[in-house]
């Protein structure tokens, strides 16, 4: 009589189901946000017909803030506070949101994805290598040149629809992707000692606090808004998923993973942003994009996948023998 071996046998691994490693959690995290905030351009759009910018930003901004602050709470911990958890808050959710609302009032939805997309992984690689010192690899470089590439290729198609006729309200995108990028090189400093969704809860009310004199301002200006049952699901989802659910995953990516890698998956953002267009709008995909599209995903594998293969010892070679019993 035979008996074999598994591979669940103790002598290969401690446990039939190995821990999956903080990296690949971080990598799958980063991907979850920017697929969310694909669609973000699209359902802000939507959104502004029907709300005032602050205000929207005001309001998105507190749904998402009373779907985390429970989450904290429930886990032990309370919202960060001092010094950078402000700084997140001005420059990740005060600047960022508020600047994305009014450049979007005049701007179309499909140039948000595209400034959002193209500008922000470079910005953020180059901020990370000036404020943290952090100096990306040949691959990390090599992965983002070859995606940016994809980007333009991704964004030559749309060109001629009119860049220059809302120049100011590109201007504005640009401003406010910069201040993300801002927020992911600070964030990568503050969320890799831990706690990310604390940190990232706390820098949120930074955000509130500070956006909250200029929705009262336009409220008085421009008098309470009636949203229709759709602006409402409109805002309900950028808060909840956009914004709670989004940052979240970001944060817990930024704790991770380098601001170089965090960068380089960013891109995908774009690819996100292009499906959603395509799905909402019918707008087909052009050749170029489609081309633009797998640069950009082979520029992100080839910049975070590894290319080392793991090696068996011979001890677990032998233990997939099989031993006589006798």
């Amino acid at each position: 009589m035979i008996a074999t071996r598994t591979l669940t046998d103790s002598s290969v691994f401690s446990r039939p189901f190995p821990a999956v490693p903080g990296r690949t959690l971080g990598i799958l995290a980063v991907i979850g946000a920017t697929v969310i905030w694909g669609s973000s351009s699209v359902a802000t759009k939507a959104a502004l017909a029907e709300l005032p910018p602050m205000v929207l930003a005001f309001a998105r901004l507190a749904v998402a803030y009373l779907v985390l602050r429970p989450l904290v709470g429930r886990s032990g911990a309370r919202p960060a506070s001092g010094p950078l958890p402000a700084l997140l808050g001005l420059t990740g959710f005060t600047g960022f949101v508020l600047l994305r609302n009014l450049g979007l009032g005049a701007a179309p939805a499909s140039h948000g994805s595209l400034i959002e997309g193209g500008a922000t992984p470079a910005l953020a690689m180059l901020l990370g290598a000036a404020l943290l010192a952090e100096r990306p690899n040949g691959r990390n470089l090599t992965g983002m040149v070859v995606s940016l590439a994809g980007v333009g290729f991704a964004v030559l198609p749309r060109m001629e629809q009119g860049f220059g006729a809302s120049l100011a309200a590109d201007g504005v995108l640009l401003a406010g992707t910069t201040c993300f990028a801002l927020y992911t090189v600070l964030g990568r400093r503050a969320c890799v000692a831990g706690g990310s969704l604390a940190m990232v809860t706390g820098a949120m009310r930074y955000g509130l606090i500070a956006l909250a004199p200029f929705a009262v301002f336009e409220l008085v200006a421009t008098g309470a808004p009636m949203p229709t049952p759709a602006g409402v699901v409109a805002v309900l989802y950028l808060g909840a998923g956009c914004s709670a659910a989004a940052y979240a995953l970001w944060g817990y990516g930024l704790s991770q993973l380098p601001t170089g890698q965090v960068a380089l998956l960013g891109n995908l953002e774009l690819l996100c942003g292009i499906v959603v267009a395509a799905a909402l709008a019918g707008e087909a995909f052009m050749p170029l994009q489609l081309a633009g599209a797998g640069l950009v995903l082979a520029g992100i594998w080839f910049g975070t996948v590894s290319f080392t293969l793991p090696r068996l010892s011979l001890r677990a070679h032998a233990s997939l023998v099989p031993i006589a019993a006798g």
